[in-house]
């Protein structure tokens, strides 16, 4: 063998040695990045954390909580609802001024005449007004960075910083699949999630974030339509007792809170069951969602028998005539 033959199989071996030490760094890399993504994704939030402000305008049972729609503020919302704000502050500080500048008028004149008096008035007036109107406007822009927030850190919002801008190809598709399987819905629907996204990028049709969203969007419609659900059934004799079962962190309360607010919207006479005795903030929680929708809650001590706490919901609900009690387990 010459020279050149050992020069060429040298060459090749060096070749290999290095493309397979690149290649383990490069997996190593993407299994470092994939784990610190549901590290990241699996923290939970901090207690101090802001809630979202209580209202009676509960979201309806669709895809809003899984992607979020027209009915969630966008960002231009909060950008006018500061201007709004802005113009707020700026206006008390004018009729502030004002009524300043009345007073001065008057210390410096000595004793005020009647007509004086009247304008100080009115200025004292408009200054209250003014502050009031400040205070719903800076309230109104607190409640939509909230709301905001919420929605940022979301399931959209994650995938977006996953993707972070970067082109979409099959080299994304590894933070894609963490974050879906780090969200809460499951990890069935979580693979066949994956699976469209990824036939989609096969054929070369994403080529965007907002083409990922879309087809996330056109699957978890394909998955709800598949779901025989029938309108829940009020009629007979009442109350009509509804127990809600499942395991915990299904999403039991927070369906109950849906249910209260659509059937007192519709003009039923609803009661809550605080029958989740046992977890930690259970009732509070419970009884959050009853003030968003206006409904009376049945509480019971912590730790106490839950089918106690249900016997006095329904027994308070047969006494006051409600039509329907939803009980939490």
């Amino acid at each position: 063998m010459s020279s050149s033959d050992l020069a060429i199989l040298a060459f090749v071996a060096f070749f290999l040695a290095f493309f397979g030490v690149g290649l383990v760094f490069l997996r190593k890399k993407k299994a470092e990045r994939i784990d610190a993504l549901t590290s990241e994704l699996d923290k939970p939030l901090p207690a101090d954390a802001p809630l979202p402000p209580e209202t009676k305008a509960l979201p309806s049972a669709d895809l809003v909580d899984l992607f979020g729609d027209a009915k969630v503020p966008k960002a231009s919302d909060l950008a006018a609802a500061e201007r709004e704000a802005v113009l707020a502050r700026a206006n008390e500080g004018a009729a502030r001024r004002a009524r300043e500048k009345l007073e001065a008028s008057g210390d410096v004149g000595g004793d005020r005449d009647v007509d004086q008096d009247r304008a100080l008035s009115a200025a004292v007036a408009k200054e209250r007004e003014a502050s009031a109107r400040t205070s719903q406007a800076q309230g109104r822009a607190k409640d939509l960075r909230l709301a905001l927030t919420a929605t940022r850190d979301g399931l959209v919002g994650r995938l977006q910083k996953a993707i972070g801008g970067r082109a979409i190809d099959a080299a994304v598709m590894d933070d894609v699949e963490a974050v879906l399987f780090g969200a809460d819905i499951g990890a069935r629907t979580a693979e066949r999630l994956l699976d469209a996204v990824k036939k989609k990028l096969g054929s070369r049709e994403l080529a965007s974030f907002a083409r990922v969203e879309q087809v996330l969007r056109e699957e978890a419609a394909l998955i709800l339509a598949t779901v025989k659900s029938t309108p829940l059934a009020l009629d007979g004799q009442k109350p009509r007792i509804v127990l809600v079962l499942g395991v915990n962190g299904s999403g039991k309360t927070t369906t109950i809170g849906k249910l209260a607010g659509q059937l007192q919207a519709q003009g039923h006479k609803v009661l809550l069951g605080a029958g989740d005795t046992f977890r930690a903030a259970a009732a509070d929680q419970l009884e959050v969602w009853a003030g968003r929708a206006g409904v009376p809650i049945v509480t019971g001590p912590d730790g106490a028998d839950p089918s106690s706490v249900l016997f006095e919901a329904a027994k308070r609900a047969k006494l006051e005539g409600f039509d329907v009690v939803l009980c939490d387990t």
